[in-house]
């Protein structure tokens, strides 16, 4: 089984199928602090996850992002880790472990660890240079993971 994104995707579903409700929002206000998204989810019992900025990622719809922000928010939430760069980098670790804990091949476990840390890392470390958030995920994580990995996403 070829790596892909489809595949990534796949691992998503069954991985937030185990994780409470996802609630999506517009209004990115209501859940840009480890403060408000950890106190809505002890008051509801659910996952709050901003909608903005879905529409030019990796995946295939903008749930799967959705999906993607929910299982790394529910580290930060869980485990108290503030949304700095060390604690992003906290979070992508214990994503990563997520993937290592799965019954699934090397090669599969490898691609979706380097896409953690595009996702994650490379973000982090675009906004830490830029001051911004990044807009165009896709173009970004494209040409991320061919120089750091050398893995072609477009392909």
């Amino acid at each position: 089984m070829q790596a892909t994104i489809a595949t990534f995707e796949h691992i998503l579903l069954a991985i937030t199928n185990q994780l409470p409700e996802i609630v999506t929002t517009d209004d990115g206000a209501i859940c840009d602090t480890l403060e408000k998204i950890t106190a809505y989810y002890n008051k509801t019992g659910k996952l709050l996850v901003w909608r903005g900025e879905s529409n030019d990622t990796i995946f295939s719809l903008p749930d799967f992002n959705y999906m993607f922000r929910a299982w790394h928010d529910f580290h930060h939430i869980t485990k108290q880790l503030p949304f700095d760069t060390e604690g992003e980098a906290m979070v992508a670790t214990y994503q990563s472990q997520d993937i290592h804990a799965m019954a699934l091949p090397a090669h599969i476990k490898h691609f979706c660890i380097a896409l953690i840390d595009c996702e994650v890392n490379g973000q982090i470390e675009h906004y830490d240079r830029t001051g911004e958030f990044l807009v165009n995920q896709k173009t970004f994580a494209c040409d991320y993971m061919q120089a750091k990995y050398n893995i072609n996403l477009a392909a």
